[in-house]
């Protein structure tokens, strides 16, 4: 069978089977409000089950139940001793809501809580809850949202599903990273009312963000959780202000014991690299740091031995993209400033009196800056792109350099791990591996970019 992923009615008619035939619910949804993928929620309320430690008597709030309701539906369906308050703000989207709860027999279990005359996101309630859970929009524009402005590359396929959902269910001001600023806001007056507040975000760079939102309230008890299906990978973030919660089995503490394995990127360093080179790995490391550095990158060398050299490297901009085309524009721009700097002198010195210094003769510590020929320009002026391994910059060059190129509070574009392995006498291997940051397309980038610098041929090349 094939199923059209574009197709509204295609996507809401596969999660309302999968919903019927695994869970014994059944929903409604219109084609113009958000089709939840069962997948996904399911990993949600799993995780949730994991930080209250399975308990089957808990009350737990649902902030933007949507029209499906479909958190609380599978908590209780799940968990028969779970209540529910699930938040919502528009009014179609609360009428299906409260029809689907209505539909599953859940009445006595769920209520649907009207927010749209509030400014909070917490309803209020009495006595304390177990649980807090949130689903907020991902983008901060609509412009975002259809893809317009995002860092998504554009050699990616696109989405294989379409998107139904509203404007006020994808966008949100100041995007996800806002509306949790808000939501921990709140956390801060309710406190332990709540025993565990969570969320699940669209964007991985939007952890970093978050968690340092909270450590910035001084909250200290935090986790976080990677959910993936399929092709889709969604982010959690929970805390709490109880100290006896436990977050032992959160998935920072699992990934530090066992790591999941993170596919890296080979090339071989060709033979004609080592022309005139020595072939030591120290040597090798050295260049590949030289380079990386001249990209504005910060590298830090983080182990060694007789074979191989590790480090890792932390770029918070795209510096390596076009480096041709730079260097044609600056070629170009040298030739043109020279031409008009000699047309300029000539023209100088047929006005000049006998009795006066001639032009040629100027102290060369009196031209101004700005006139200095491109073929002249001091080696400790020539742009980072340009820098080659000869003219490496000195340490407080390459800290300058560094500094520039890391705003404070930046979240990287990317941080990898580099490894360089000689295998041979005649045989070095450099291996890429992604750390984190915001695109992972630009660790590709960036290895073409290492590509391109070791196939060079000359020397002067490089």
């Amino acid at each position: 069978m094939n199923l059209n992923f574009q197709n509204a009615k295609s996507l809401l008619a596969l999660s309302k089977a999968l919903l019927e035939d695994d869970f014994d619910l059944r929903i409604d949804v219109p084609l113009d409000r958000l089709i939840p993928t069962v997948s996904l929620r399911l990993n949600y309320v799993h995780w949730i089950e994991d930080l209250i430690q399975n308990k089957e008597t808990a009350r737990g709030i649902d902030l933007g139940c949507g029209a499906s309701c479909i958190y609380a539906l599978l908590g209780c369906r799940l968990h028969p001793g779970w209540r529910w308050l699930a938040t919502e703000v528009d009014s179609l989207s609360i009428q299906y809501a409260k029809e689907n709860v209505e539909r599953n027999g859940f009445a006595q279990s769920i209520e649907v809580v009207d927010l749209s005359q509030s400014s909070r996101l917490l309803p209020e309630f009495d006595g304390n809850v177990e649980f807090c859970m949130s689903n907020p929009p991902f983008f901060a524009s609509l412009l975002e949202a259809q893809g317009l402005t995002s860092m998504r590359n554009e050699s990616r396929a696109p989405p294989r599903s379409c998107s139904t959902a509203s404007i006020h269910e994808s966008t949100v001001a100041g995007g996800e990273t806002a509306w949790l600023r808000r939501m921990i806001e709140e956390s801060l007056t309710l406190r332990t009312r709540v025993r565990v507040y969570s969320s699940m975000l669209g964007k991985k760079s939007s952890v970093k963000v978050v968690k340092r939102m909270l450590r910035e309230h001084g909250i200290s008890k935090v986790t976080s959780s990677t959910f993936c299906q399929g092709r889709v990978m969604r982010w959690g973030v929970a805390w709490s202000f109880d100290d006896a919660v436990d977050f032992a089995a959160s998935e920072d503490i699992q990934r530090s014991v066992n790591p999941s394995p993170t596919k890296s990127f080979d090339l071989v360093v060709p033979p004609s690299f080592f022309e005139r080179r020595t072939k030591d790995v120290a040597s090798v490391g050295a260049t590949l740091v030289r380079w990386l550095q001249a990209l504005k990158m910060e590298v830090t060398e983080t182990a060694s031995s007789a074979t191989e050299r590790q480090y890792e490297a932390t770029a918070f901009a795209n510096t390596w993209s076009h480096q041709r085309r730079k260097r044609r524009m600056e070629k170009s721009f040298g030739e043109e400033k020279k031409a008009r700097l000699l047309s300029d002198d000539s023209a100088a010195a047929d006005e000049v009196p006998a009795d006066e210094v001639p032009v040629t003769e100027v102290p060369a510590d009196e031209v101004p800056a700005d006139e200095v020929p491109a073929t002249e320009m001091p080696a400790d002026v020539v742009p980072a792109d340009e820098v080659t391994v000869t003219e490496a910059s000195s340490a407080a060059e390459s800290a300058a350099t560094i500094e520039h190129a890391q705003p404070g509070g930046a979240i990287p574009l990317v941080c990898f791990k580099l490894v360089l392995h000689r295998k041979s006498d005649v045989q070095f291997v450099v291996t890429l591996q992604w750390v984190d940051g915001q695109s992972r397309d630009a660790l590709h980038q960036v290895l073409q970019f290492i590509r391109n610098k070791l196939s060079a041929v000359y020397a002067e090349s490089d």
